[in-house]
Parts: structure tokens; sequence; C-alpha cells
């Protein structure tokens, strides 16, 4: 008779999991590189006032830029700028950014703006 692994499931574990699923909190990493606005488009251009910082992102008084809606973050928004022929974004994870930027480019926004 072969023994079966055995999978440690007590209390300590259940409980930990009960918390993590309640919790629902966002990441400071994401909070950090988004603002909340919610947005009824995917992606909104718009015109920085005055020089600001935006998800860390610094904008010049006049500059362009656009915000873009998080799809997993419900009322949260990426800044993205386009400088010269290069895009910025705000979102640190590569793979996402260069998903953001293409939903920008998909809009087409950026000619009828620039």
């Amino acid at each position: 008779m072969a023994l079966q692994p055995f999978i440690r499931r007590g209390a300590r574990s259940n409980a930990t999991a009960r918390r993590l699923i309640a919790s629902q909190h966002i990441a400071p990493h994401v909070l950090a590189s988004t603002v909340y606005k919610p947005l009824v488009i995917d992606v909104r251009p718009c015109r920085a006032l005055r020089d600001v910082t935006l998800a860390g992102i610094a904008l010049r008084a006049g500059e362009r830029f656009f915000l873009v809606a998080s799809k997993k973050f419900a009322g949260r928004c990426y800044v993205v700028v386009r400088r010269g022929s290069a895009w910025q974004t705000s979102c640190t994870d590569e793979r996402s950014a260069e998903a953001i930027v293409a939903r920008v480019r998909a809009q087409r926004i950026f000619e009828q703006v620039a």
C-alpha cells in the first residue's frame, strides 16, 4: 500500500485564505502608478493646465497626455505621454505598459491631438 503525500490544511491556512480573499485592497505600487478618475471611454486625451506630476509622470503646462482606463482596477487610470517618438507611461510592468500604449495607438487619437 503506497502512502499518499499529506498536504497540510489547518485552521491557520484557512483563516489566511479567507483574510486574503476578503481584503480586496489595491497594492501600493498600483496606487502609485495610477490616478483615480472613472472614465466612460477607454482612452481620454487631456492637456495639463499647469506643471504637475501625475502617477510619477512629470507634465509641463500645455503638454498633451492620455488617461487610459485600467482593465483590472475599476476607476483607476494610467497616464501616457508621447515625447518625440517615444512613449512614456506610468505603468511599471513592461508588458502591461506595451499593451497600454497599444490601446492609445489603436484609438489613433494621438495623430489628431498632436
